[in-house]
């Protein structure tokens, strides 16, 4: 499910980043980052959208600050300050996963068009 999740998400999103992707990992949680996008308004969003996502790391769950450990990693920024959390569960379908990938494709979108009429 993770690595399906990961890669639709990477062909579909440009300026994507999978944080960890070639370090063991949990099987059922991923890190994104996407560059330019703020995470909190990402889970906002993808709240609004029936998602629930996190920001930042397990440990760090409701705060607002970016993280210093993928700061210490040498993320950039505006990569870490785009960074949420999926966590999935086993009884996911693919078809579940690519409907939330559709949406957050759409999701993004919306928040880079906000954001360049924004500046």
């Amino acid at each position: 499910s993770r690595d399906l999740l990961e890669d639709k998400v990477i062909s579909m999103i440009p300026n994507t980043i999978i944080v960890g992707k070639n370090a063991p990992r949990v099987a059922n949680t991923t890190l994104i980052a996407f560059k330019n996008i703020s995470a909190e308004s990402l889970v906002i969003a993808l709240d609004i959208e029936g998602y629930e996502v996190s920001s930042g790391s397990a440990c760090s769950s409701g705060k607002v600050s970016a993280s210093h450990v993928l700061k210490a990693m040498g993320l950039e920024e505006n990569i870490v300050n785009g960074a949420i959390r999926i966590s999935l569960c086993r009884c996911l379908n693919k078809s579940e996963i690519l409907s939330f990938c559709t949406i957050l494709k759409k999701v993004i979108n919306k928040l880079y068009r906000k954001k360049k009429i924004m500046s």
